[in-house]
């Protein structure tokens, strides 16, 4: 094994992902494939790095994703770190509505390059957020284990100390912010919506649980939701979707709640990844009134077998 061939990706954070044989011999890459062609020379979203500090002056890496061709703030009359962000193609000239994207895990972690999610998003006008919380893997055990026993609490923090400083800096309008993410990133999301991370009491046992499952403050419900679910989820069970909706319900709370009876830890089928994009795309249209393409289940030539609350 002479090891001559090598397989090479080379990742973008505005173009798809292409791949090359590189022979060490010939000193020569020969293109192979890009996993999106259809995307290949699109004008799409640039993916911006930064990082910030929390409350507690923990410092959290993130992510910014912009829509493509927004018009930019340049560095002329700024100064200071809205200089530096300038500089960096952060500032748009106005406030954007926004969507924070939560990642899974939670012991995982976002990366640089591109990624289809955010492409479409930011096509339909949202910018994205991606926060690598107290919790993450990627920047040291420091970080990592700075999120142990903080779920629904400094974990979540982060996140509002992130928005904070888009905020702040005129990145984002503080009245058009949607959250949204699978997984640990699902739960987050009820913690955002349910509010309870504001009542910072010590409980033990099983009352310190419960003081960090939403379920028990989905009362507090103040804006739209939408919940899609896996009927064959092996790690969040479909139970523990139908116990909160239950809950809003018994509280007159309105909920969109989506189940495909044919997935497991969210859709993987293609039919079934475009109907919730649909499905999606349609909800934050009705509440941040971004960009959405019609869509109808019946423009999708496989049957989808839905239960749509």
């Amino acid at each position: 094994m002479d090891f001559d061939a090598w397989l090479v990706s080379y990742i973008s954070d505005d173009q798809p992902f292409e791949y090359f044989i590189y022979r060490r011999s010939k000193k020569r890459a020969e293109y192979l494939f890009t996993t999106r062609p259809e995307l290949t020379g699109r004008k799409l979203s640039k993916m911006i790095g930064f990082d910030y500090s929390a409350r507690d002056g923990l410092r959290i890496q993130a992510y910014l994703s912009l829509p493509p061709q927004t018009p930019l703030l340049g560095p002329a009359q700024l100064h200071g770190d809205r200089l530096e962000l300038a500089r960096q193609g952060m500032l748009p000239k106005k406030p954007q509505r926004l969507i924070v994207l939560i990642h899974g895990g939670p012991k995982l972690r976002d990366f640089f390059g591109f990624a289809a999610i955010n492409a479409w998003l930011t096509s339909r006008g949202y910018a994205v957020l991606q926060v690598n919380f107290r919790g993450s893997v990627g920047f040291g055990k420091n970080l990592t284990n700075a999120g142990n026993g903080e779920w629904g609490r400094k974990m979540h923090q982060d996140l509002l100390d992130g928005i904070d400083f888009l905020v702040h800096n005129g990145i984002a309008d503080k009245r058009q912010i949607a959250i949204m993410g699978g997984s640990y990133g699902g739960y987050a999301t009820l913690v955002g919506m349910t509010g309870f991370y504001k009542d910072m009491t010590t409980m033990l046992g099983r009352r310190y649980l419960k003081s960090r499952s939403p379920l028990y403050f989905a009362n507090r419900v103040k804006h739209p939701l939408m919940i899609v679910h896996g009927a064959n989820d092996p790690r969040v069970k479909q139970a523990e979707s139908d116990q909160f909706v239950a809950a809003l319900m018994k509280n007159h709370i309105p909920v969109t709640y989506i189940v495909f009876p044919d997935e497991g830890h969210g859709p993987r089928k293609p039919h079934n990844t475009l109907a919730m994009a649909g499905f999606i795309e349609e909800f934050l249209h009705k509440c941040l009134h971004g960009d959405v393409e019609p869509f109808h289940l019946g423009n999708l030539q496989t049957f989808i077998p839905l239960s749509i609350l």
